[in-house]
């Protein structure tokens, strides 16, 4: 009988708009964003969604035309010469859809090389987010950031640049806490 009592509280939790630890779902400051996700191992992915549970926003997922290797070091490899190189590789959709109904992008996407992934700049070249709030989540493994607040300034220079956030790529399962409080720390959550 415990089950049962416990299944009704928590679906009437649900629908009262309770998360599973208990706090009220958290509330929007504005319209929901639009969240531009490059993702290879799956993690930026992971953090991706957990930002559109929070926020209700919409995914846009960054797709090469020629996929990435499956073996880790052979990306590397291909991603720093790309970046070397200053490539822009193909995307399969480069123009955003209804980038009108937002005010606010989050881009998701690994550190490479200290920097963003190519086809994330091969992305933002390709789209005016002049006046949009612009906010940058990165998942590494040890490198934090790294200088892609830089290139993110470089590549929007008409945007309202947020401070980033950075996950560490293993432990994204575990951060939807450190996601949620930055995105109250930027205004996106109330």
């Amino acid at each position: 009988l415990g089950d049962v009592y416990k299944r009704q509280a928590l679906t009437m939790a649900a629908l009262f708009g309770f998360v599973a630890y208990g706090e009220a779902a958290p509330a929007l400051a504005g319209r929901k964003p639009l969240i531009v996700c490059f993702s290879w191992s799956g993690n930026t992915r992971e953090a991706a969604n957990q930002i559109r549970q929070l926020t209700g926003g919409d995914i846009f997922e960054i797709e090469t035309v020629n996929a990435y290797p499956k073996e880790y070091r052979a990306t590397t490899e291909q991603a720093k010469r790309e970046l070397n190189d200053n490539a822009r590789p193909a995307l399969k959709v480069s123009k955003l859809p209804n980038l009108g109904s937002y005010d606010t992008v989050i881009v998701a996407h690994p550190n490479w090389w200290g920097t963003m992934p190519t086809p994330v700049m091969t992305l933002l070249e390709a789209n005016d987010l002049s006046g949009k709030r612009v906010a940058e989540l990165v998942t590494h493994e040890g490198s934090g950031v790294g200088r892609s607040g830089g290139d993110l300034k470089r590549l929007c220079p008409k945007s309202d640049i947020l401070d980033p956030t950075a996950i560490r790529g293993g432990s994204v399962k575990d951060a939807q806490r450190d996601i949620e409080n930055w995105l109250r720390e930027i205004g996106i959550l109330k």
